[in-house]
């Protein structure tokens, strides 16, 4: 933006006066003065005005029409660089020129405040978080305020610059903070006012994010098995699905839809899930299941993403039940019919264990006793007598008795203390 200097001189054309030049506040880009004399008595020659900025330097000139005591000398385009101290002068041309003394002098500060920057925290806030917006500026004027602006709306916030920065918090954005916003710095010098520019812009929008709602199968009939493919309950059993998601925002509604016939049954979400029962299973009700859940925040409506898909089938009658008791019914009594057997197993080798001992006790008795009587018998012959008993009709004879494994034992005892001729009636 261009900006202009401006400085007014008045003389008096009779006596060429001293110019004076009052001080004056400094300005932002553009001033304005003047130099006055005592009013003119007499018809004024042309006069030119030199403007000299420091002591040395070629003057700004400016020359009056013949009937003019004053003139404005411009400096266009001012910056920075035209900041210092200036003074002015007037001549009056002819043979003899006759020139004034310099006037005073004035200071002129130059306030120039560049652009200030912006910067978010997010460009994306979910509703109820937080969002920062900072403000910042690079400048020798420090200690003044920023101002932060909506674009639309008549949103506006003022704070301190601490000393060249600021930070400005939301603490929990809703749908009108959603937008473009700047930034404005605002600062006093030699108790003038100065404004900067403003900031480049920047934008956030408010988003609503829901989490995926978890579904869930429950049988409080005791009608569902868990098959392969999925759960499966018995036709004309109850059933019940529920709903249920993360806490995130209060109330809301939960949407069941059975996917293969696009049917939907709705149910108002109590603590964050819902319940939806189904009385009697049928066919009808077969199929993959699935979950939204849909809230209002703000006065706006927003869906959660559908649930995994539950499959469900529904099964005629029983027979998968009735299959399992059966087979675990049969499982059990061949356990215990197992368990029978080896217990009697166990206890027949015991008996038949018991009776070997006996009869080769037996049959070693009788072979020691008959070399004792007849040392010149052979051999063969003693073994005969042992072959003798161990025959199947001795065997079967000693077997006879079945009354358990103590009378067997109490036989040998009696053997042992009978005489050998008796032990070999007995048994033989």
């Amino acid at each position: 933006m261009e900006k202009m200097l401006v400085l007014s001189v008045q003389v008096r054309c009779q006596t060429p006066p001293s110019p004076e030049s009052p001080p004056i506040p400094p300005s932002h880009l553009e001033m304005k003065f003047s130099l006055d004399a005592p009013a003119p008595t007499g018809i004024c020659p042309r006069i030119e005005f030199h403007l000299y900025k420091g002591s040395a330097g070629t003057p700004l000139v400016q020359t009056t029409q013949s009937t003019q005591t004053s003139v404005v000398l411009t400096v266009s385009n001012v910056d920075t660089s035209h900041q210092g101290s200036y003074s002015c002068l007037y001549r009056i041309p002819g043979s003899q020129p006759i020139s004034s003394p310099r006037s005073n002098s004035i200071d002129i500060t130059i306030v120039s405040l560049p652009k200030p920057r912006i910067s978010i925290s997010a460009r994306e806030v979910t509703w109820g978080h937080n969002v920062d917006i900072t403000c910042s500026i690079s400048t020798e004027h420090s200690g003044g305020t920023f101002v932060l602006q909506k674009l639309s709306g008549s949103l506006t916030e003022t704070r301190n610059a601490s000393p060249n920065s600021n930070t400005f918090t939301f603490p929990a954005v809703d749908f009108v903070h959603h937008g473009a916003y700047n930034c404005q710095y605002k600062t006093r010098v030699s108790d003038r006012s100065f404004n900067s520019s403003h900031s480049d812009s920047v934008s956030f929008s408010v988003i609503v994010v829901l989490l995926q709602p978890n579904i869930s199968l429950s049988d409080p009939a005791g009608g569902m098995i868990w098959a392969h493919q999925g759960p499966e309950v018995v036709r004309g059993s109850s059933f019940t699905i529920t709903c249920s998601t993360p806490p995130q925002y209060p109330g809301g509604i939960f949407h069941l839809i059975l996917t293969a016939s696009n049917r939907t049954e709705t149910q108002v979400a109590v603590n964050h899930s819902a319940s939806f029962l189904f009385p009697a299973a049928d066919y009808s009700h077969q199929g993959n299941y699935s979950c939204v859940y849909e809230t209002t925040v703000s006065t706006r409506n927003f869906s959660s993403p559908q649930s995994e898909l539950l499959p469900l089938m529904v099964r005629a009658c029983q027979v998968a039940l009735v299959t399992s008791g059966v087979l675990t019914g049969l499982l059990l009594l061949l356990l215990v019919s197992a368990a029978i057997f080896l217990v009697c197993r166990k206890k027949r080798h015991n008996q038949e264990q018991v009776q070997k001992q006996t009869i080769n006790a037996c049959a070693m008795n009788t072979y020691f006793n008959r070399g004792e009587a007849n040392e010149d018998e052979d051999d063969e012959e003693d073994y005969v007598n042992a072959e003798d008993f161990n025959d199947q009709d001795d065997y079967e004879q000693v077997k006879e008795d079945d009354s358990g494994s103590e009378f067997d034992y109490e036989n040998v005892s009696q053997l042992q203390e009978s005489e050998d001729e008796d032990i070999y009636q007995n048994y033989c």
